[in-house]
């Protein structure tokens, strides 16, 4: 017959036994599921027909947006939103039209462009958080390959379109647009409402306003930002094409930057 001790000790061992399996499962499910919180993990898109992202926003930790497009005709689109930092996504609109950029001002109002499909260019805005979606008048154009939103009233929209495209403005929220340059622009990015630069399709320059749009100088031997720009404030800024670039003088003069 065992003593008190002894049974006490078996009592004490299996209960350290428990509390070690346990522990030891934990961990090994932590490793085997969950990656570090600095860690990159996939993300799973739902059935979008094989279209491909062409671009994403995020206003939060948590609330974000994506649209498809590849920049082809004949295909329908969607725009798709997460609201737990893309853990699950969900399609709130699809569209036949090819999608090409988005933008969120807040967390209820947000423009989404593109075009093609034979009706031209579309601008499509929401003021409740993507819940639904509305067309703005902007079908002048064949497609818009770039957006850079202000604010709710003033927009801009670039076409490269070689007919009938241009860099375009508005504002007065899409009621009616300006042609702010006669050509080829494809990427615009403005720095606030009186600077800014834009990149033309097919050229190699950069061109930067400082008086809203309504003249353009071009910055000799500088090309432009095929993929993206971005400014902290009215002098330092990155652009990419190709390479990356930085200003500290307000986009006169850029260095290459070392990756």
């Amino acid at each position: 017959m065992k003593t008190l001790k002894e049974i006490f000790d078996l009592n004490r061992l299996s209960t350290i036994l428990l509390y070690t399996s346990i522990i030891s499962f934990i961990i090994a499910f932590n490793f085997s599921d969950n990656p570090p919180v600095s860690g990159w993990k996939q993300q799973f898109m739902p059935n979008l027909n094989n279209r491909p992202l062409s671009d994403v926003q995020f206003i939060d930790s948590l609330t974000g947006f994506g649209i498809t497009g590849d920049g082809t005709v004949g295909d329908t689109n969607y725009i798709i939103k997460t609201s737990n930092g893309g853990d699950n996504w969900f399609i709130v609109n699809s569209i036949f039209r090819d999608l090409s950029r988005v933008r969120f001002i807040n967390a209820n109002t947000g423009f989404v462009c593109g075009g093609f499909n034979e009706v031209g260019g579309i601008v499509l805005k929401t003021t409740n958080g993507g819940n639904n979606w509305f067309s703005l008048n902007a079908s002048f154009a064949n497609h818009f390959d770039d957006m850079f939103v202000l604010n709710e009233d003033t927009i801009w929209l670039t076409d490269d379109n070689g007919f009938n495209g241009g860099l375009f403005r508005t504002t007065n929220g899409g009621v009616t647009w300006n042609l702010q340059y006669n050509g080829r622009p494809e990427k615009i990015y403005m720095i606030n409402s009186q600077t800014g630069f834009f990149s033309s399709s097919g050229e190699s320059f950069l061109n930067k306003t400082t008086d809203g749009g309504f003249n353009w100088t071009v910055i000799n031997g500088e090309d432009g930002f095929y993929y993206d720009m971005y400014f902290i404030d009215s002098l330092t800024g990155w652009k990419a094409k190709g390479n990356i670039k930085k200003t500290t003088n307000g986009g006169l003069n850029w260095t290459i930057q070392a990756l």
